[in-house]
């Protein structure tokens, strides 16, 4: 049977506009793209004729861009939890450390605080928890209180302000120092440390300062004896790196030295202040002899605000 005449050249046409459709979509990338090696032309004559075309699908380009990262989605920082002291069950408050035969150092740690703390290193003739205990209150327990003398028990100790004397207090003191670094490595600020001498070893302080003046920066004497503050000391003291010198006298020969000491700390351009032990705010004294000293802030936190 023929074809119907109409039939056939509507079937020829669509045949022809199927193929230009073809080798039309052969030329555009957005929709496919021809394989590497292979001709446009010999691609669209393949899809023409009805054999199999090396053609692939290709995404549109927007689709090969990575999303933008939600911000909800982001990891949140970790945190960093807050720096605190804990006791071991056996522990006491108050640690004893040990730093050599007719020696005692116990040092008091701030169990609160979240920050690194500062030393307030006290000397005294013999042990005196109660002095220790006046200066941690001064420093509202926010530091290492850190007190070093030698042992009541010792059956011998050096001559008084001799030469052995000094070494073997600069032996005892560095070793106390070592031993709370040691305990609290993460803990104890570093840098210089705040020093507290009483009667009879207040020579002992100055001997630190001569030492290591930019670490023992900060002085306390507190009693009638004279340090041997003198010119030379003093300029050595202010040019190294000492910051400030606190007397507290009681009785008019502790005056008549720390007057002399005073003077010559002033000239060499040391900050200095002398007070009467009498009747003495020790949290005031301290507060003043660290109120540059960034580690030492917390003394303030709590201070209430001056009005204007």
């Amino acid at each position: 049977m023929r074809a119907h005449p109409v039939r056939k050249h509507l079937s020829v046409a669509i045949a022809v506009a199927l193929g230009a459709c073809f080798a039309a979509a052969s030329c555009s990338k957005p929709v496919q793209e021809i394989s590497k090696g292979q001709p446009a032309a010999d691609a669209g004559a393949s899809a023409a004729a009805g054999k199999p075309s090396s053609l692939r699908p290709r995404r549109p380009s927007k689709a090969l861009a990575l999303p933008a990262i939600d911000p909800r989605y982001e990891p949140a920082p970790q945190a960093v939890a807050p720096l605190r002291l804990s006791l071991s069950p056996t522990e006491k408050p108050v640690l004893e450390l040990a730093v050599g035969t007719g020696w005692r150092a116990q040092v008091s740690a701030p169990m609160a605080a979240e920050q690194q703390r500062p030393v307030l290193l006290v000397l005294t003739q013999k042990p005196e928890r109660a002095k220790c205990e006046q200066w941690a209150a001064a420093a509202q327990q926010g530091a290492f209180t850190l007190c070093v003398s030698p042992d009541a028990g010792a059956k011998s100790q050096p001559k008084a302000k001799s030469k052995a004397q000094s070494e073997a207090w600069s032996k005892a003191v560095r070793a106390a120092l070592k031993g709370v670094k040691k305990r609290y490595p993460k803990h104890l600020a570093p840098g210089s440390v705040v020093t507290v001498a009483y009667s009879q070893v207040e020579a002992i302080g100055v001997q630190l300062s001569r030492e290591s003046p930019s670490f023992f920066s900060r002085l306390v004497f507190v009693g009638s004896d004279d340090p041997g503050w003198d010119a030379a000391l003093a300029d050595h003291f202010a040019v190294q790196g000492g910051r400030r010198v606190l007397f507290l006298c009681q009785g008019s020969a502790c005056t008549d030295n720390a007057f002399r000491g005073a003077t010559w700390l002033r000239t060499a351009g040391v900050a200095t202040r002398l007070v009467s032990l009498e009747g003495a705010n020790f949290a005031t004294q301290l507060d003043w002899l660290v109120e540059e000293d960034p580690r030492w802030a917390f003394l303030h936190a709590s201070a209430t605000p001056k009005a204007p």
